[in-house]
């Protein structure tokens, strides 16, 4: 039995695949608050995957026709 299970938590290596830009480019966003900031789990940088998921939605709404 397959699962169709979608992660919930992202890290930064997810982060960076999803929303198309490097680590620096989300860091400058994160720090101007552009992009939701990460927390850390085990020395690691993390986002909920409903907070990334939000966000997207969010730009989408208001930027249709611009991409990050």
């Amino acid at each position: 039995m397959t699962s169709n299970l979608k992660p919930k938590i992202y890290f930064i290596k997810d982060a960076e695949q999803i929303i198309g830009r490097n680590r620096l480019t989300l860091r400058r966003w994160w720090e101007k608050d552009n992009f939701p900031k990460p927390t850390l789990i085990n020395n690691r940088l993390a986002w909920h995957a409903e907070t990334i998921e939000k966000w997207i939605n969010q730009k989408i709404q208001h930027e249709p026709n611009v991409i990050a």
